[in-house]
């Protein structure tokens, strides 16, 4: 059976691919641009030192937030009472 206008069969499709590659190509190892992975790993560490950059500052302003709130008179503490669960823990003697 002929194929019909631009379809082509599976079996015709891996025919002609396999017959495409040649045995020295099938092994040869994939180009690695070198400079590309440089430029990702520069722009990762940029990445990463603004986010630490962002932390530490938030941390400063945190503990600069709670250092004076601790010089402000200290308010009465409420301690919650621990509550009984709906089911009691059993106790054995």
């Amino acid at each position: 059976m002929t194929p019909k206008g631009n379809f082509i069969f599976r079996e015709q499709f891996l025919e002609s691919t396999l017959l495409a590659v040649r045995p020295e190509e099938a092994f040869l190892k994939r180009k690695v641009d070198r400079e590309r992975i440089e430029r990702a790993d520069r722009v990762s560490k940029l990445m990463l030192d603004a986010e630490r950059q962002a932390r530490e500052a938030k941390t400063a302003r945190l503990r600069e937030q709670r250092m004076s709130l601790g010089t402000l008179e200290p308010k009465a503490v409420v301690v919650a009472k621990a509550r009984k669960g709906a089911r009691g823990a059993i106790e054995i003697e």
